[in-house]
């Protein structure tokens, strides 16, 4: 917790929630997520203490793992710049824009040192480097980025340096999605397999038409409640 919060100018009060924490995904199977537990505890304490945290708590959208089929190759191909889609990230179903489409990226997904899955994402192997020294560093060879190897990362907005372990790799299109979670906008790395579908055209002009003839009929039955003259 202190770790975390290293650079600011004071430590938020720890803060501990029994929240059930997704596992890593595994590569041989990128659609199974199963719940950790360390040993000898039967629920896991994690710490949700800011606004990017809080606001994925409370999406509601689950996915269910069991019964979802990936999406196909066919479409995942059709995808393009300013295409709505419906991703999965630790379990749940978040809506995002994409923004960049590369039809062949080296990409490895990393787990941050101190973070929880929730952080995990994808980055192209140039952005990697390795640590040589206590403060030194030095560019990766593609064929040496591997699962297990600890890299380091720019991540944030201050580009702060990151330890990350490297879960495993791809070399497939990837896209470069805006994740909309609550008032946060996170832009990720995603390949296929996070994708669970295509926004269907105008489903959001939908959403707001529906919002807003609730706003007017609860207007109406405002106005009924008002004595008569």
């Amino acid at each position: 917790h202190h770790f975390r919060y290293r650079k600011g100018d004071e430590v938020p009060p720890f803060n501990p929630q029994n929240q059930d924490l997704p596992e890593r995904s595994s590569p041989n199977d990128a659609h199974q997520e199963r719940m950790r537990r360390p040993a000898g505890n039967k629920r896991s304490q994690i710490v949700y203490s800011n606004e990017f945290e809080r606001a994925f708590m409370q999406i509601k959208d689950q996915v269910n793992v069991s019964s979802h089929k990936p999406v196909s190759r066919q479409l995942i191909g059709k995808l393009s710049v300013g295409d709505f889609v419906f991703v999965r990230v630790q379990g749940k179903k978040i809506i995002g824009e994409i923004l960049r489409v590369e039809s062949k990226m080296q990409a490895a997904l990393l787990a941050y040192e101190d973070y929880p899955p929730l952080y995990d994402e994808y980055q192209p192997y140039h952005q990697l480097r390795k640590p040589i020294g206590c403060e030194e560093v030095t560019e990766i060879r593609d064929g040496e980025v591997k699962a297990g190897l600890v890299v380091l990362h720019h991540w944030g907005e201050g580009k702060d340096v990151y330890r990350a372990t490297v879960q495993h790799t791809v070399h497939e299109r990837m896209f470069r999605i805006r994740l909309k979670i609550g008032l946060c906008n996170i832009d990720r790395w995603m390949n296929g397999d996070c994708i669970l579908e295509k926004q269907r055209p105008g489903h959001v002009g939908k959403e707001k038409r529906s919002q807003r003839a609730k706003q007017k009929t609860s207007k109406f039955q405002d106005l009924k409640k008002l004595p008569q003259r």
